[in-house]
């Protein structure tokens, strides 16, 4: 139940703002136990415009 009240915790807080990739490149995944991208993924965030909601 608390992975479910924080996703959608974490879920309202985002709707908030813009994430946008920094760099067009293609992502590499590296299939773990956990599935991450190697280097890391590194984006610009910004917050939404508040007219467009």
């Amino acid at each position: 139940m608390a992975f479910i009240q924080m996703k959608y915790v974490v879920a309202s807080i985002l709707e908030q703002f813009e994430i946008i990739p920094v760099r067009s490149d293609q992502l590499v995944f590296v299939p773990l136990l956990t599935v991450h991208m190697a280097g890391g993924l590194k984006v610009s965030v910004r917050r939404r415009d508040q007219q467009l909601r």
